[in-house]
């Protein structure tokens, strides 16, 4: 991932929400917090915590598995935004079209789709909906992916 990816990746990510809500949930202060999180190897100070849910600012791995071990929760959940969150999906009726959906965001093409409707790049978004479609009709076939399962 490139620098210009991480900044977008940042700027769209959800952590610094559900970071300040895993906080209020548990009725903390920004001080209380970084105060429970600090441990003989990990520091912790207000302005950290700050910083990470204002988004100016983000964890290493090992503050990352320090707040997930704090807060019970796992990476996935404090940093990939959920599929039906991204695209708006609320009702169970719609389950075909979240695990269409996490297919996409799995395999990459989803982004990959984005970049070329974003740039305007015809010819690279009529290539990756081939290819796409192309590894779905494959996948289908073997099993690896079905929308009843």
């Amino acid at each position: 991932m490139d620098r210009e990816q991480i900044k977008l990746h940042h700027i769209e990510s959800q952590f610094p929400t559900k970071l300040r809500s895993l906080r209020h949930e548990k009725g903390l202060s920004r001080r209380e917090l970084a105060i429970k999180l600090t441990t003989d190897s990990l520091s912790f100070s207000v302005s950290t915590i700050a910083g990470y849910e204002n988004g100016r600012s983000w964890p290493n791995l090992n503050r990352c598995l320090r707040l997930c071990e704090f807060f019970d929760v796992t990476l996935e959940y404090l940093f990939k935004d959920g599929i039906r969150e991204k695209f708006g999906v609320t009702t169970e009726d719609d389950d075909e079209l979240v695990k269409l959906a996490e297919y996409l965001d799995k395999t990459g093409d989803l982004a990959k789709m984005e970049e070329a409707l974003r740039t305007g790049d015809k010819a690279k978004l009529e290539e990756y909906t081939l290819g796409l479609k192309a590894r779905l009709e494959s996948d289908i076939k073997s099993g690896k992916f079905s929308l009843t399962e």
